[in-house]
């Protein structure tokens, strides 16, 4: 039987998700708390869904030994192990060379989705199920909403910057729950390829379409163009897969083209009526967000060799940010990989990107191809935007996605048999 700290444990991760995928930046500043802005109590600069990993991750540990449990899903998992390693080290470092001011983002962005892949990874079958099926549905709903949004021309919570800052645009973008439309498209796109792992296939149909359409009315390019063509590469692997072994006849081969081609129509249909993704049509052009992210590419250059090496601050990346040309706040270095090798500086960035490689291996250890492409198709669109370089969900969201995605083909635990009965009988 499991022990109540570890099932309170499994319960509060499910909160954390939820408080992950709900509760954004933008809706902080709304409620009063300064998370991304100047200022304020540093207790203000975590997450809550942070503070749910944090209390998950103690009582976790509560039963027994906590040591030896630690020092058990340490050996249990090393890649994990070694992240949460490379990530502690970027953290100090920060802390020491500029002051705690830039850490928080490492632990939101960086440290917590370490923790919940550990977290997910030890406490069983049934919680990774949950999870999944949780962030499915959030996602879902996040999707239904910034569709409504799209539709009504209007926002749930305000469109800012960090700080609170609002954001005026041509063309309008959901924001839904997740606060930004890039850090929606690129979570959006996560779910689009998680649910192709779905059954029945009615159910793939169902929400693969719900959240395309979303990322259409969030107007991420880049996210939409990428993952919608690696979901075309996994279904045309897919029937490829299914001809050469016959697994198909002819009457699924023609039902299921029938089938995608009233699909595909139906989606077209339902963009050209409602005027879903008009910033994607209308800015099919070269524009400014691509010159930022060209700019973006000259960075280092503007950076002093200390900094290079050292890492800069966070007040020497905004200054690096204007020489660049950028109107900051509004615009920025929108490359994850180049703000992180600006922040950490060269030596600690190549420990990083060592530690999240393996990391991500092991993500994608026991998930499905869909998964796998979609972890793929995550970092290749982070860079084109700075998710995993400021406060955002997004790594969290993969991470828990991928090591709870397996748990649906894992046999439940078995219960235990029930004792023999036994009946006195008469000498």
């Amino acid at each position: 039987m499991t022990a109540l700290p570890e099932r309170l444990a499994g319960l509060l991760v499910l909160l954390a998700l939820l408080a992950l995928l709900t509760i954004a930046p933008p809706l902080l500043t709304v409620l009063g708390i300064p998370y991304d802005a100047p200022g304020g109590s540093p207790l203000h600069k975590l997450h809550p869904g942070t503070y749910l990993v944090f209390a998950a991750f103690g009582l976790y540990l509560l039963p027994g030994n906590p040591l030896r449990r630690l020092g058990a899903a340490v050996a249990a998992e090393p890649a994990i192990a070694l992240y949460l390693a490379a990530i502690a080290l970027a953290m100090a470092h920060s802390v020491l060379r500029h002051g705690i001011s830039g850490a928080a983002f490492i632990v939101d962005t960086l440290l917590v989705p370490g923790l919940l892949a550990l977290l997910l990874a030890r406490l069983g079958p049934e919680v990774r199920r949950r999870a999944f099926a949780l962030i499915l549905a959030a996602l879902a709903l996040n999707a239904a909403l910034g569709i409504g949004e799209a539709l009504l021309g209007s926002r749930l919570i305000p469109y800012t910057t960090m700080g609170g800052i609002p954001i005026v645009e041509a063309q309008f973008r959901a924001t839904a729950l997740l606060g930004h439309p890039l850090e929606n498209a690129l979570i959006t796109g996560l779910g689009l390829l998680a649910a192709m792992t779905l059954r029945p296939p009615a159910a793939r149909l169902a929400l693969g379409g719900l959240l395309l359409l979303a990322m259409l009315a969030f107007g991420g390019r880049t996210a939409l163009a990428l993952y919608g063509g690696l979901l075309g590469l996994w279904l045309l692997g897919r029937t490829a897969a299914g001809l050469v072994s016959a697994r198909y006849d002819y009457a699924r081969i023609t039902g299921g083209l029938a089938l995608a081609l009233a699909a595909l129509l139906g989606l077209a249909a339902t963009v050209v009526a409602s005027g879903l993704g008009e910033r994607i049509f209308a800015t099919l052009s070269w524009d400014r967000s691509a010159d930022v992210r060209i700019r973006s590419l000259g960075a280092l250059g503007a950076m002093g060799p200390e900094d290079r090496l050292l890492g800069a601050s966070p007040a020497e990346i905004v200054e690096t940010i204007k020489r660049l040309g950028l109107a900051y706040p509004y615009e920025t270095i929108e490359n994850s990989w180049m703000l992180l090798l600006m922040q950490m500086g060269l030596p600690l960035f190549l420990v990083f990107a060592l530690a999240l490689a393996l990391f991500c291996r092991r993500l994608a250890r026991d998930a499905a191809a869909p998964l796998r492409l979609a972890l793929l198709g995550f970092l290749v669109v982070v860079s084109s935007n700075n998710a995993l370089a400021v406060k955002a969900p997004g790594l969290c969201v993969a991470a828990a996605l991928l090591v709870s995605a397996g748990a649906r083909r894992e046999a439940p635990a078995a219960r235990p048999a029930p004792a023999p009965a036994y009946r006195l009988e008469r000498a």
